[in-house]
């Protein structure tokens, strides 16, 4: 489990905080990697509207 939340939370540095392009990085589907981050208690705070 440790390994997983390591992964998610280099996936996000190497992204830029992109969920995207993280979940890109790590060859999984945006929910899944939703999925993940909720499971892992790792929550990114959504973009505000301009």
């Amino acid at each position: 489990m440790q390994a997983e939340r390591n992964a998610l939370k280099i996936a996000l540095a190497e992204s830029g905080g992109s969920r995207i392009h993280a979940a890109r990085i790590l060859g999984i589907s945006k929910s899944s990697f939703y999925q993940k981050l909720a499971r892992h208690g790792l929550y990114v705070d959504a973009q505000p509207a301009v």
